[in-house]
């Protein structure tokens, strides 16, 4: 009986009845194998990604805690150890961008809320509005998303200036 043939009682598929058939599942079953390869090896791409994002991340602190050590000690600390500092700094951040990582530099870019967080404003007509004319905190970027946004100082118009008037 037809029917009785297609219903094994182990719930499995009933044995292939041709050679054709028997083809049709072996390149099922290796197309299923190759997407399955392929979704192992993206996950574990993306798990490789993350990580990096993670150490990366973790590092940032120390990167800003440099910038600023490295203003304040400009003119006060001998040249000897600005110096060494600088090269120590200079080498973390190569070490970075090798990982993905690269900086936001915004000074004088018009103001991107996705990218940019305004912590400051201030009246200007020597640049437009919407201007960043200082970079508090530097923002970074890991392999092209934003990692942390860049904390700025942005322009705005003098108070009773149209603003068609502002731009220059």
């Amino acid at each position: 009986d037809p029917i009785e043939r297609e219903i094994e009682p182990s719930g499995a598929p009933p044995p292939p009845s041709s050679e054709e058939e028997l083809r049709n599942q072996l390149l099922r079953i290796r197309a299923d194998y190759e997407n399955l390869k392929r979704r192992m090896e993206r996950d574990r791409d993306e798990h490789r990604r993350q990580a990096r994002a993670q150490v990366v991340e973790a590092l940032l602190p120390v990167m800003d805690n440099m910038d600023r050590a490295l203003k304040v000690l400009e003119g006060e600390a001998p040249e000897e150890w600005c110096r060494g500092l600088d090269l120590v700094h200079q080498q973390m951040r190569e070490a970075l961008g090798r990982l993905g990582l690269s900086e936001i530099d915004p000074l004088g870019e018009p103001f991107d809320p996705t990218r940019h967080e305004a912590i400051a404003s201030a009246e200007r007509d020597d640049v437009p509005p919407n201007t960043v004319t200082a970079v508090y905190e530097k923002g970074y970027l890991f392999e092209g998303r934003l990692l942390k946004a860049a904390r700025v100082e942005v322009s705005r118009a003098k108070a009773g200036v149209p603003l068609g008037e502002a731009d220059g």
